[in-house]
């Protein structure tokens, strides 16, 4: 007796509750993905069209390979912009450390592309620098870091830059964030948009 306690209709009544259910979670399962759409879409990174612009804003625009000057040894080298790297790195040959009033120093030389011309040249040293090496390797490469004044187009910066023999690297100069921030904006699509400012000549 107790199994027939209730309505012989609870039955449908259970299968309505269960129907509108079903119906709810359908119409839940075809809400949720157009939702969800709609959030990805609004959090998508916008898309800058720098066109042929060289500056946007208070932004310089510059491209994934720029002229770079150093206007203190009146060289031009082609660099590579790099905003994965944080340093700015520059190639430098015969690179000798030494003490001066207790302080570390650096000896060092720097050529034009041709090497026509040497320069040679001292600077304190700020710190030493860990630098991974190329291709995955786990050991690291100890490079001295020196204050240096660095310029793109119409812009110069004096920033700590890492001394290192770059010649079997493509670019004598690597362009780091340290460079970059808050001052640039890179199109890696587009090369050479700087024109580099001439250095002038001492009296």
């Amino acid at each position: 007796m107790a199994l027939q306690i209730g309505s012989t209709n609870e039955p449908h009544r259970s299968k309505g509750r269960l129907s509108r259910a079903t119906g709810w979670t359908i119409g839940l399962a075809i809400l949720l993905p157009i939702f969800t759409h709609v959030a990805r879409a609004d959090e998508a990174p916008k898309v800058l069209r720098l066109e042929q612009k060289l500056v946007h804003g208070e932004f310089m625009v510059i491209g994934e390979a720029e002229q770079v000057t150093l206007p203190e040894y009146k060289v031009t080298w082609p660099a590579r912009i790099d905003t994965g790297a944080t340093t700015t790195s520059v190639h430098a040959v015969d690179i000798e450390m030494f003490e001066r009033d207790g302080a570390p120093w650096v000896r060092f030389k720097i050529s034009d592309a041709d090497a026509k011309e040497v320069i040679e040249t001292e600077k304190k040293v700020v710190r030493i620098a860990q630098i991974k090496k190329r291709g995955g390797e786990e050991a690291t490469q100890e490079r001295p870091v020196v204050t240096m004044d660095v310029r793109i187009g119409k812009v110069d910066q004096r920033i700590d830059v890492n001394l290192t023999d770059r010649r079997d690297f493509e670019f004598p100069i690597l362009i780091g964030r340290n460079f970059l921030d808050g001052i640039a904006l890179v199109d890696v699509s587009r090369s050479y948009i700087q024109e580099p400012q001439k250095s002038e000549k001492s009296e």
